[in-house]
């Protein structure tokens, strides 16, 4: 489930534009669910990379980019009088307050995206991210998105294309894995200690 096109709309204050564009580069948001490194299984059965962003409702101004280049898509596939757009029209941004449980949801919308392609992982200066440990379900992370209009089988929306990401900061997990490290912290031998 997700908001409507509409409430996407009139929150954003924006107009739908065919001639606009539908990728963007997104504000910083939390990571969830990052299958980022291997592809998991969708519904469908094919294999994508994916995330899921989780981005703050308290600066609507930094996350309307993303959600103009959904109504952009939604206008080339669907025609820019968003009143004529067809009923239920999907769209990928939800509503963390309405949608889910759990205090990381609260004041959020979220986004989830995907791609049969690995994205790029970076860091703040740029070097590639290859160690699973670095990139992780909680850090902050920007991302490079493409929204697209469909039409298939009676499905009706905008899907969301995963392009690349920036890991921006690291957060608190939650996925609730620990590093081995942190679990064993008070044990840690004195280095003069063989065994």
């Amino acid at each position: 489930m997700s908001i409507s096109m509409k409430k996407m709309i009139e929150t954003f204050k924006i107009k739908p534009d065919s001639n606009g564009a539908g990728k963007v580069k997104t504000p910083v948001f939390r990571s969830t669910f990052a299958f980022v490194f291997e592809p998991r299984e969708t519904p469908n059965g094919d294999l994508k990379y994916s995330i899921g962003m989780i981005f703050s409702k308290n600066n609507l101004a930094e996350l309307k980019p993303v959600a103009q280049a959904i109504a952009n898509a939604a206008a080339k596939k669907f025609g820019d009088d968003w009143a004529k757009w067809p009923k239920n029209l999907k769209c990928p941004m939800g509503d963390g307050d309405e949608e889910r449980d759990g205090p990381e949801w609260a004041n959020t919308f979220f986004i989830n995206a995907g791609n049969k392609n690995q994205p790029g992982i970076v860091d703040r200066q740029l070097n590639p991210i290859i160690e699973r440990d670095e990139f992780y379900s909680g850090c902050e992370a920007r991302a490079s998105l493409n929204f697209y209009g469909y039409d298939t089988s009676g499905n009706k929306g905008v899907g969301c294309g995963l392009n690349n990401i920036l890991k921006w900061a690291d957060a608190e997990r939650l996925d609730g894995s620990t590093k081995a490290e942190d679990d064993f912290a008070e044990f840690k031998a004195d280095e003069s200690i063989s065994f």
